[in-house]
């Protein structure tokens, strides 16, 4: 059993619940397609039974910065695509085989905006700290391509 109402919101979070306080009611809303987990029953019988525990929570520690779960999720998408779309072909290989040292700094930048996409899924995390984490992954990046394109115009110098 959950213990504490933040304990609780994140494991709601996690599943995909959102909740909302109207007046003294809790609102649980479920974001994802289909049916929720069986083990969201056991968690929503504790939100309602600690009912009056979570408002008091919520209301104490406003948090108009975190994106319901489908909005995180379809920004989260986006900054992947975008990502996706990011590479130019030659150059992953280009920067795997002639600079590795840059390339473990670019998986470890995808790393951490990872962990960050997790935490705003979970509720652990705002959108917002997601500009540091793709700020540096690009700025990486943006060095592989100039390095791919200094040493590709370099090998085809007359």
């Amino acid at each position: 059993m959950t213990t504490t109402a933040p304990e609780l919101l994140l494991a709601l979070k996690s599943i995909g619940y959102d909740l909302e306080v109207e007046g003294e009611r809790l609102r649980f809303r479920y974001n994802l397609d289909g049916e929720p987990p069986v083990d969201a029953r056991g968690l929503l019988v504790e939100a309602k039974e600690l009912r009056h525990v979570i408002i008091e929570y919520l209301r104490a520690h406003p948090q108009p910065s975190l994106l319901s779960f489908d909005l995180a999720n379809t920004l989260i998408n986006k900054i992947i695509t975008d990502i996706n779309k990011g590479y130019i072909p030659g150059v992953i290989e280009h920067t795997r085989a002639f600079h590795p040292g840059l390339e473990r700094q670019i998986s470890d930048a995808q790393g951490k905006i990872d962990v960050v996409c997790r935490s705003i899924l979970e509720g652990r995390a705002t959108v917002w700290d997601l500009k540091a984490p793709v700020s540096a992954w690009k700025e990486l990046e943006l060095e592989a391509l100039q390095s791919y394109l200094h040493d590709v115009k370099v090998a085809y110098a007359p």
